[in-house]
């Protein structure tokens, strides 16, 4: 923490029996800016800041699910912005979202924010079939992720949906 300005964890983010990456820093060294959140895949993902009482203060601590699909996505949404941000850029530059037409039917979204793995053809998002966070085969491929919020319904191949570059 002292030599660090960010402390990147992955595996380990959420509250099972063998998820340590919270436990060990010290749960009463970490001041959460959120401790998880509504999204797939990556719920797990967290943010903390040590306490401004140790000796790091002001480092960040970004705990990252341990699915490779999930820690990716979930880098890409927090990692870059957090960079962004501590290296004097704008931070909303980081994701910046566009509109394109997608080429799939999407299903509908459930409770949770959802972003999913596809990649560009003639200026079309194309989903990639399997969407487990385990799979790494879309994660060399993919070129962009398409964003629907949470509760949405489902939407007929053509829609125009909002992605976000890789």
């Amino acid at each position: 923490l002292e030599d660090a300005d960010v402390i990147i964890v992955t595996g380990g983010a959420s509250v099972g029996e063998k998820d340590y990456a919270r436990t060990m820093f010290g749960e009463n060294m970490l001041e959460y800016i959120f401790p998880k959140v509504a999204m797939k895949p990556g719920k797990p993902v967290w943010m903390a800041k040590a306490k401004a009482n140790s000796n790091a203060k002001n480092k960040f601590i970004l705990g990252l699910p341990g699915n490779p699909g999930s820690a990716l996505v979930t880098a890409r949404l927090f990692l870059t912005p957090l960079l962004f941000g501590m290296t004097g850029q704008d931070a909303n530059l980081a994701c910046r979202f566009r509109n394109i037409r997608c080429r799939d039917s999407l299903p509908e979204v459930g409770a949770r924010e959802t972003f999913s793995r596809a990649y560009l053809d003639k200026g079309q998002a194309v989903l990639f079939s399997s969407q487990d966070s385990s799979v790494q085969s879309s994660l060399a491929q993919a070129d962009i992720l398409i964003r629907r919020p949470a509760n949405s319904p489902a939407l007929a191949a053509g829609a125009i949906v909002p992605v976000l570059d890789f």
